[in-house]
């Protein structure tokens, strides 16, 4: 059979003399003639490159079922009749995985991404229908490697929605020697940033290992897609530790850093989030929901361990200072709690409370750690009075623990 051309084969045709036909009846040459630029109309290039008719019974079966499914009957009964229809159409095959799968493909509805579809009852249906069968066992003898590899490449063609019933109604994962065609598969989806159909298809395969963090979960977490993402490093703890990690690294950042490390990713266009989702708030709310997910501590996380630390602090500041809600002992003990390990966390509180001008409280913190060799100068003034104010207090509990 000749093959047919392309529309810019035909527009590169449009140049030869009217006499020549491009279907060889001279009709074609005719419609481009009166075209006053030499060129297809749509209405042309839909005609010459229409699908050719499907072949009986295959025709017959698409047409009857989108009839009924389409039709106005209620939901009920437009799935009794249709599962009728499939069972007659099972019993009647030789091999009806295979004839499944052609109908699959030619449902009318193969394009949409609905799990309740016309292609996806159909699967949905070929499932139940072996489950009842007295001969699945023996069956399942048809289902040779090359066909479900054609089951898979159906379902994962142009979409994924229907990739776990046709997994689970052909057997995908029973077969180790599908991993590797999946895992190709993958790879050409990768190739085609499609991305998300790539993530979901790795999930189901459980193929973590065989896939970088760069591969597909990063890209599906700069397109809004977490969830996805949640669900595929769950297969694979080291993965999501590297996942919380590379995110953690974003916490406390400039604009102009995170933009600096995505820019890659936003050059070719794979990232579709705002900027604004990978500093501030937004991405510290995006690893703890990761830890949390993951069922991981901040210990993997220290950037947002120590941004909710110094948070926790500013608002201790507050509630003393400010709302006058906690008195100096508590507020005392909380910081002297937080501070107890962290030298880097010392320093920023006592810059802290410098840049809200309580100069008397930091140095107060700067004697109590003794950092007042290294103290801002302008707590220096301060720092006399406090050590006397310290002296003082620390006598006092010394007295009182004596007396007790």
């Amino acid at each position: 059979m000749e093959q047919a051309k392309s529309p810019n084969d035909l527009e590169d045709c449009s140049s030869e003399s009217e006499g020549e036909s491009l279907n060889g009846d001279g009709k074609m040459t005719e419609s481009i003639s009166q075209d006053g630029q030499g060129r297809l109309t749509k209405e042309q290039k839909k005609e010459l490159f229409k699908p050719s008719p499907l072949d009986e019974p295959l025709r017959t079966w698409r047409e009857l079922l989108k009839h009924i499914w389409t039709s106005s009957e209620e939901k009920e009964v437009r799935n009794e009749l249709c599962t009728s229809v499939l069972y007659s159409i099972f019993e009647d095959q030789k091999n009806p995985y295979a004839t499944a799968i052609e109908l699959f493909k030619v449902s009318p509805d193969y394009l949409v991404q609905k799990k309740s579809s016309l292609a996806g009852f159909i699967i949905q249906r070929l499932k139940l229908w072996m489950e009842k069968s007295d001969n699945e066992t023996s069956m399942r003898k048809l289902l040779t490697l090359d066909l479900k590899t054609e089951a898979l490449k159906v379902a994962v063609a142009k979409h994924t929605v229907h990739l776990e019933s046709v997994t689970e109604a052909y057997h995908l994962k029973e077969d180790d020697s599908m991993l590797d065609i999946v895992a190709e598969s993958i790879r050409e989806m990768l190739s085609k940033r499609r991305f998300r159909d790539a993530i979901i298809c790795a999930t189901e395969f459980s193929l973590q290992s065989r896939f970088s963090l760069e591969d597909m979960a990063i890209p599906c977490v700069l397109q809004d897609r977490l969830s996805l993402v949640e669900d595929y490093v769950k297969g694979d703890l080291e993965l999501g530790k590297q996942l919380v990690s590379y995110f953690d690294y974003f916490i406390g950042r400039s604009e102009e850093s995170v933009a600096w490390r995505v820019a890659e990713y936003r050059s070719q266009r794979i990232m579709t989030i705002p900027l604004s989702k990978l500093h501030g708030k937004s991405v510290e709310k995006m690893v703890s929901k990761l830890l949390s997910s993951l069922g991981l501590t901040q210990d993997i996380a220290p950037r947002l361990r120590e941004s909710r630390a110094r948070g926790g602090l500013r608002h201790i500041v507050q509630m003393y200072y400010v709302d006058g809600t906690i008195d100096v002992d508590n507020y005392r003990d909380y910081v002297k709690h937080a501070l107890e390990y962290d030298k880097n966390l010392r320093t920023y509180f006592i810059d802290y409370l410098v840049k809200t001008h309580h100069y008397e409280d930091a140095a107060h913190w700067s004697l109590l750690f003794h950092l007042e060799k290294s103290a801002p100068i302008s707590i220096i003034p301060y720092l006399s009075g406090a050590a006397a104010r310290l002296e003082a207090e620390q006598s006092s509990s010394q007295s009182a623990f004596v007396h007790f």
